[in-house]
């Protein structure tokens, strides 16, 4: 007799990455979302340092329209270096702070129009 399977796909969930974005599974980083796996599959997209090239923070992160690699389609993130200081703008004369890898800006991704 033989039995014959249907082999089951095992969900992935949104913490896992595949290793091939150079992110091992092991440290738990979010890199992908998908909405309504069942459905449309709506999936975002997120960049993040590399181990070793900084801190594992969030670089870049795209919606599902679009396209993580055109800078006009996601949305990005700076960070403040290592030793980076900066002054209090809301008191004058103060003593500049280490940001110490602090997020610095955060740009989202071009409207439609633009």
């Amino acid at each position: 007799m033989v039995v014959c399977a249907t082999p089951r796909r095992l969900p992935i969930r949104p913490s896992d990455s595949p290793p091939d974005n150079g992110i091992d599974p092991v440290f738990g980083l979010t890199v992908s979302r998908t909405a309504d796996p069942g459905g449309n599959n709506l999936t975002g997209r997120m960049l993040v340092e590399k181990p070793g090239q900084g801190y594992l923070r969030q670089l870049a992160a795209s919606m599902p329209a679009g396209e993580l690699t055109n800078p006009d389609n996601r949305g990005t993130f700076t960070y403040y270096g290592d030793s980076e200081t900066r002054s209090n703008p809301c008191k004058s004369n103060s003593e500049a702070a280490n940001q110490g890898g602090r997020v610095k800006t955060v740009r989202g991704p071009k409207n439609s129009d633009g």
